[in-house]
């Protein structure tokens, strides 16, 4: 049924009805609420479970010491594959977080996770930056690297992942230069 669901969202669905999930699981309707209290109960386990299938694309191993576009370089192909294996979950995930409170504290997670991660691969450069404008940058930085700008730049722009992790680079480079504030 998780499966099934998967596959609707994948496919564009983010409310697949119980009839269409059961359908596509070769089940009965009742038969889902055996095994969940509701549809919010099944999209949450939806979105724990994609979470666990790519749990490896969560680690981000980044070596601090190489040169910056070393860094751009690997953080963006890590990003860009990341936020490429969440895809339409990631959109049925933040449709049902403003009224389900388990998978928006989730969402919340990975967000705070996410951003730790450009503050980790990019300290140096952002400690050069003035305290007044490391904020901000920081800020632009995390919209820049997230799954709505990814989703935003392959939906509706008709980027590829290729053309994203372009556009993400140059995007992170230029914020990370002293040029001057954002």
């Amino acid at each position: 049924m998780v499966e099934a669901l998967l596959e609707l969202y994948l496919e564009g669905q983010v409310h697949p009805s119980t009839e269409v999930v059961a359908r596509r699981a070769g089940v009965s309707s009742r038969s889902i609420f055996r095994y969940f209290d509701d549809t919010d109960d099944l999209a949450q386990a939806a979105v724990a479970h994609q979470s666990e299938v790519h749990a490896e694309l969560r680690v981000l191993d980044v070596d601090g010491d190489l040169p910056l576009d070393e860094r751009i370089r690997r953080f963006v192909g890590h990003r860009v594959d990341l936020l490429d294996a969440i895809g339409a979950v990631g959109l049925a995930a933040r449709v049902h977080a403003p009224v389900h409170p388990v998978i928006r504290a989730r969402l919340d997670d990975n967000r705070r996770r996410l951003r730790q991660q450009i503050v980790d691969v990019f300290a140096p450069e952002l400690a050069r930056l003035e305290p007044s404008v490391r904020g901000a940058r920081l800020a632009v930085l995390d919209v820049v690297c997230s799954w709505e700008s990814y989703w935003l730049m392959t939906s509706d722009q008709d980027l590829d992942t290729d053309e994203v992790g372009v556009a993400m680079g140059n995007a992170i480079e230029r914020l990370l230069s002293d040029a001057g504030p954002t």
